[in-house]
């Protein structure tokens, strides 16, 4: 089961002394190459006995850059938190 935080609880986090691999990216969609990747973190993490971490984002990053910007998302975060945990992390 995977432990999905918030940044404010960075701090507190179970991996902080093992060896990990992370991913970062917005990751809106969640498509086949954003899977891909998400995959090979898993699956390098296994290799190293260590932890998968995928850091990512509630806003698109112009969304936060130009304040004016509202750009639309392909799926909610919510959704995006779902799929990405069924990939393993």
């Amino acid at each position: 089961m995977s432990e999905l935080l918030e940044l404010k609880k960075i701090n507190n986090m179970y991996f902080r002394d093992k060896n990990s691999v992370i991913v970062i990216g917005f990751f809106d969609g969640v498509h086949l190459g954003h899977k891909k990747i998400i995959e090979a973190c898993v699956k390098r993490a296994k290799k190293i006995s260590g932890a998968s971490i995928v850091l990512t984002f509630n806003k698109p990053p112009l969304n936060v850059i130009k304040s004016e910007m509202h750009k639309k998302l392909i799926i909610s975060y919510e959704e995006k938190i779902k799929i990405i945990d069924s990939l393993g992390v």
